[in-house]
């Protein structure tokens, strides 16, 4: 019997993506439960910025900054698109249709929710932004749409995605590098004339393209030449990540607003290009009882994204938190690890079940030929 995977009627499956998606979809689970159940147990209040943890511990360090986990997914929807459409034609309608039958039934179910219980938040102009989705220039309404704005920033590169592989084609691989470089133009530009660096970097298209693009590099590398490597170059890799969110934290982590954090996107895009091709060198063997299990994760890793903050929350709100050590950041990471990853790894495989995957069944080929 084939097991159930992330299938796309575009492309061949390739366990090491589901793999990364279970890893990305772990980081910013274990980066939120640190940094909210933190500060409940230091302030037992929400968590603001002026909690922000700031660590020598390298551990700590990089789980503070987990939220390259967003880098790292944007990365990856470059990487995967270009598997299966290199070369060819893709219908640009057709493509459309399937991201929205893939993301819209358990967004708009987040956001329906999110818009209900916050009771005087409603407005028709916050829900247009949410369904456009320009939710990445708005403030969250609550838990439930509190990482909507990824969702957002997503699904405005898929509406370039077809245009952007056509230009590729046409013009070479080169021209992909050329437009990551007017990014990085347009962005110190940009600072030049009064923009905040960080802002701009984090929240919107404009930073984020950098990644997107990088990913699709990465994948066109791919598509050519096919997985190769082995743990050594995952090592080293993942040591080169490690390293740039140490310094990052180091240099004053996510709340510094800095002009060369309009360059952040791309060091650390280059960054995840490592670790998202060398990964894809041994996904095939790594032990069954692993790799099933980091399938299965990824496989239902975007109710784990849209979910965890609210799950996290709720928790944390209620005081429901392990406190068998004298360390905020020991408690919070137990916590996260026996309370919420359970919580939120439930729910979403129900979610999953229920929402995502019967409209996954109503994707089409998008590729002509």
């Amino acid at each position: 019997m084939t097991p159930e995977r992330s299938v796309s009627p575009n492309r061949a499956w390739l366990p090491g993506v589901d793999q990364m998606r279970a890893l990305l979809a772990l980081l910013v689970l274990f980066y939120h439960g640190y940094l909210l159940f933190s500060a409940r147990l230091i302030e037992h209040a929400d968590f603001v910025l002026a909690d922000w943890p700031r660590t020598r511990n390298p551990l700590l360090a990089v789980i503070a900054e987990g939220h390259t986990a967003v880098a790292g997914f944007m990365v990856l929807s470059g990487f995967i698109f270009v598997q299966g459409t290199a070369g060819r034609e893709v219908r640009y309608g057709a493509f459309l249709r399937n991201r929205l039958l893939r993301i819209y039934p358990m967004y708009l179910l987040v956001v329906v929710f999110s818009l209900s219980v916050g009771q005087g938040t409603f407005s028709l102009s916050r829900l247009a932004l949410l369904v456009l989705p320009l939710d990445n220039y708005a403030a969250p309404v609550g838990p439930l749409s509190a990482v909507a704005w990824t969702v957002a920033v997503e699904f405005q590169f898929y509406l370039l995605f077809p245009l952007l592989l056509r230009l590729a084609a046409a013009e070479g691989e080169a021209w992909l590098a050329r437009a990551i470089l007017l990014a990085v133009l347009l962005r110190l530009f940009a600072v030049l004339a009064g923009a905040d660096a960080q802002w701009m970097s984090y929240w919107t298209i404009a930073g984020r393209i950098d990644q997107f693009l990088l990913g699709m590099l990465a994948g066109l590398h791919f598509a050519r030449r096919g997985p190769a490597g082995g743990w050594p170059l995952v090592a080293l890799a993942g040591a080169v990540l490690w390293a740039l969110l140490y310094g990052f934290h180091l240099a004053g982590g996510w709340p510094l607003h800095v002009w060369w954090k309009a360059l952040w996107p791309d060091a650390e895009a280059l960054a995840w290009v490592g670790v998202i091709l060398s990964w894809q060198g041994i996904a095939g063997r790594l032990p069954a009882p692993m790799a099933r299990g980091l399938e299965g994760i990824g496989r239902i890793s975007f109710s784990i994204y849209l979910l965890h903050y609210a799950v996290i929350w709720t928790l944390g709100d209620h005081g429901w938190l392990l406190r068998p050590f004298a360390s905020a950041g020991a408690d919070a990471l137990l916590s996260t690890a026996l309370l919420a990853l359970p919580l939120v790894l439930g729910l979403s495989a129900f979610t999953y079940a229920t929402v995502e995957r019967p409209f996954m069944a109503l994707r089409r080929r998008y590729v002509a030929g």
